[in-house]
């Protein structure tokens, strides 16, 4: 179902400090990589793309970080072509700088209930919903992103071509 599990407390892999770098990770069911129970975890370069999705599980994505895996960094990874979203982030505390996410079908980084993380200087183009979007997170910064060319399909009305889209998530600090 995965292609790479970070999952602490398991035979997979320690529960602090991994390192994933330069991996292609494609034409998977369900997640690319998979983040769980892991702290300080970093994935650096490489291509996450063609992730398939289940439909009963929206936490699907080219990479998804859970809410028990908190301070990761995510930086130089190139994400595309997802069934759902390119990163799904449910921690807190995690870095995102410097990827570049296109062609995923909905959005390019969607963040659920989250705290205090960093999305800065990524390129997000020709998702099928939105650039970034943030439900139920707080205390979040968005800085300096290239956001382009969203479709927002699902509720057109409301999200067309929407960069950043915020619901329910105060004292976040957007910038770009």
């Amino acid at each position: 179902i995965y292609t790479i599990l970070f999952v602490g407390r398991r035979q997979m892999c320690k529960e602090t400090d991994n390192t994933l770098t330069n991996n292609n990770v494609s034409y998977h069911k369900r997640v690319g990589i998979y983040i769980a129970s892991s702290i300080n975890s970093t994935i650096t370069g490489g291509t996450v793309r063609n992730n398939s999705y289940s439909p009963i599980d929206t936490t699907d994505a080219g990479i998804t970080v859970l809410a028990t895996a908190d301070s990761n960094t995510i930086t130089g990874v190139s994400i595309f072509n997802n069934s759902q979203n390119g990163i799904y982030l449910a921690a807190n505390y995690t870095n995102i700088f410097s990827n570049t996410l296109w062609n995923n079908s909905w959005d390019g980084i969607y963040l659920s209930s989250s705290r205090s993380n960093t999305l800065w200087n990524n390129t997000i183009r020709n998702n099928t919903l939105i650039g970034i979007n943030l439900s139920a997170s707080q205390y979040n910064r968005i800085d300096a992103n290239k956001i382009s060319n969203h479709t927002a399909v699902a509720v057109p009305e409301v999200l067309s071509s929407s960069g950043v889209f915020l619901f329910g998530s105060d004292h976040t600090i957007v910038i770009n």
